[in-house]
């Protein structure tokens, strides 16, 4: 179900976007769902982590407190689920901008 609505509530969240961040989260999350890195963790974990890797990538306006706020998920652990998705596709990205400090 996830991988089926990530990308759409993606669109949703962030309509200005270019159509390859939300291709970018339809990737993420498929490959999430066989990746080991993936099993396990919760699915909107996963998303989030998706949606900051995908909103990074593509220079889209968005910040961890906002994705936590998004999906109820802890900005430590969205910043994990971007740290594994870094490792796994092998990006160097740092997940963060400056209104995410303190």
């Amino acid at each position: 179900m996830l991988e089926a609505t990530g990308s759409h509530l993606f669109e949703l969240q962030y309509p200005t976007a270019p159509p390859e961040a939300t291709w970018l989260v339809d990737d993420l999350l498929s490959d999430a769902r066989t990746s080991q890195w993936a099993k396990g963790k919760r699915h909107m974990c996963v998303l989030a982590g998706a949606w900051l890797y995908a909103v990074n990538r593509h220079y889209v306006d968005a910040n961890v407190a906002e994705l936590a706020d998004i999906t109820g998920v802890s900005k430590s652990t969205i910043r994990a689920r971007y740290r594994d998705l870094i490792e796994h596709v092998g990006t160097a990205d740092t997940g963060l901008d400056s209104r995410d400090s303190a």
